[in-house]
């Protein structure tokens, strides 16, 4: 068994993330997040004609942990492999959908991997100058 955290949007860890690599991984290895978020753009004025802003919401966030004597190198393929197969079901839920350069979106659904958990993003609205 793999030690990937499902971590649940909206509510907080009782343990901090220091503590789970303590007791399930590898200290020496910075852990990685399979985001998944749901994306659109959003009117951000009508100045010189008009301009749009890119808004992302949370949908999810894997925790992949790193295994107690894990290399760096088989922990990189884990994170990878889990990464691709997520890509993959995420592919199938934007087939039917447009992307968020269309005007026409409802939303795209978009996978990535970062250094933390997901956040809503941009963290303020930008305005125009």
């Amino acid at each position: 068994m793999y030690p990937e955290v499902q971590i649940n949007m909206g509510h907080a860890s009782k343990r901090s993330l220091s503590d789970i690599i303590k007791l399930k991984g590898n200290p020496n290895i910075e852990p990685k997040y399979i985001n998944t978020y749901l994306t659109n753009r959003m009117l951000g004025g009508m100045e010189e004609g008009g301009w749009w802003f890119e808004v992302g919401e949370p949908l999810e966030s894997i925790l992949v942990l790193p295994k107690k004597r894990e290399s760096q190198k088989n922990y990189d393929q884990r994170v990878n492999d889990l990464f691709n197969k997520k890509r993959e079901s995420v592919a199938e839920i934007n087939q039917d959908e447009r992307p968020s350069s269309s005007v026409l979106c409802d939303g795209w659904t978009e996978v990535c991997l970062e250094d933390q958990q997901a956040e809503y993003y941009p963290k303020t609205r930008p305005h125009y100058e």
